[in-house]
């Protein structure tokens, strides 16, 4: 597999052709317990027949869909402040 590419969105986001990765924190009044020891969300897009290139415009294109599920995910969840996700993804790389 190719590999991933890390991403300043989250508490960890890493993107490459064949997968896309997105984790976040939430604390909820649906989830017993968080407000002590926040829940950890996992999003994961994954491409299993994909000759995609490893370029930057298709890592934030599966970046970009993988946070907007995600953040529908904790939005319905009622996570505390988004679990840390803005409106719009985050689209910086981080060295790595």
């Amino acid at each position: 597999m190719a590999s991933l590419h890390p991403y300043a969105m989250g508490v960890e986001a890493l993107s490459g052709p064949k997968r896309a990765l997105l984790y976040v924190r939430c604390a909820s009044p649906r989830l017993k317990g968080s407000d002590k020891h926040p829940a950890r969300v996992m999003g994961q897009l994954d491409f299993i027949r994909s000759d995609l290139p490893d370029t930057t415009p298709i890592r934030e294109a599966h970046l970009t869909i993988l946070h907007s599920a995600t953040l529908a995910v904790v939005r319905k969840l009622d996570c505390e402040d988004d679990a840390g996700l803005a409106e719009k993804p985050v689209l910086k790389p981080l060295p790595g």
